[in-house]
């Protein structure tokens, strides 16, 4: 049986709670009645913690309930990332690993990409790049943290044990790779005079305003650097107060750092005078 959040039947493609019950399944766990009340349903279904649908007769298993990602009220099942990473991200199968952490308030996670990296952190930062910039664009998603991993936790099965590298990030153990990434994203600006009151100018320090938790340079790209959907439209909002019906929305994808964007803009405005 398929249920939601309130333990009621689900309908047909709707992804919710796994149950199951009938002989084969146990009748309980041992010595342990909280855990009891948690799992199983007044009528004997146990709760599986897995998550599925039901089409055309079939059951079709989406993931673990305990490993779903929650970024902007949006659910996300880690492999779904993972496959998008490998697939159109070039990295190799079972060497990348998603998961949320959730923050102080509980209400929102950040997502955590762990790639399995063995080499010099320099070399790695083509990968944090490329990885903000595809789940930006393709999922719309914010890669909080991109950081490269020796190991990757596995069941003796094979199973990817994500709460395990969680466990690591909360510990402290990924502090120093992710100021190393910091670092190394910062150096990497151009370091460029800008001439003042410039389209540029303008831009960089509209960009300043709405990503105030990193900084960012001209030639930058803001999907790289892991510029949310939702800071996007806030920077598409205040270049719209500076230049009223200069920029489009789809620019902010077409050209997508300072410099390029400022470019195009300074086009348009000559062509207009």
């Amino acid at each position: 049986m398929i249920v939601g959040d309130e333990k009621q039947p689900a309908a047909t493609r709707y992804i919710g709670h796994i149950l199951i019950r009938g002989d084969n399944v146990t009748a309980g766990y041992y010595a342990d009645a909280e855990l009891n009340r948690d799992a199983f349903l007044e009528d004997g279904w146990l709760d599986t913690g897995d998550l599925g649908f039901e089409f055309g007769g079939n059951l079709f298993i989406a993931g673990r309930e305990k490993d779903l990602i929650i970024l902007n009220g949006q659910n996300f099942h880690p492999h779904d990332l993972e496959s998008l990473c490998e697939t159109n991200g070039g990295i190799e199968q079972g060497k990348v690993v998603a998961f949320g952490l959730h923050n102080e308030a509980g209400d929102s996670e950040a997502l955590v990409i762990c790639v399995l990296h063995r080499g010099e952190m320099a070399g790695f930062l083509p990968t944090v790049r490329e990885l903000r910039r595809l789940l930006n664009e393709k999922v719309g998603v914010n890669a909080e943290y991109v950081i490269p991993v020796r190991t990757i936790p596995k069941t003796t099965s094979g199973k990817i044990q994500r709460y395990k590298l969680a466990e690591r990030f909360r510990a402290g153990e990924f502090d120093s790779a992710v100021c190393s990434i910091r670092e190394l994203m910062t150096s990497s600006q151009a370091d460029q005079p800008l001439v003042a009151g410039s389209v540029q100018e303008i831009l960089l320090a509209i960009c300043d305003s709405v990503i105030d938790d990193r900084e960012i340079g001209a030639d930058d790209d803001l999907f790289e650097v892991g510029t949310s959907s939702l800071k996007l439209a806030q920077i598409h909002e205040r270049i719209e107060e500076q230049f009223p019906g200069k920029v489009e929305v789809s620019d902010l994808f077409e050209y997508p750092s300072v410099s390029r964007l400022a470019a195009v803009l300074e086009k348009r405005k000559t062509k207009e005078e």
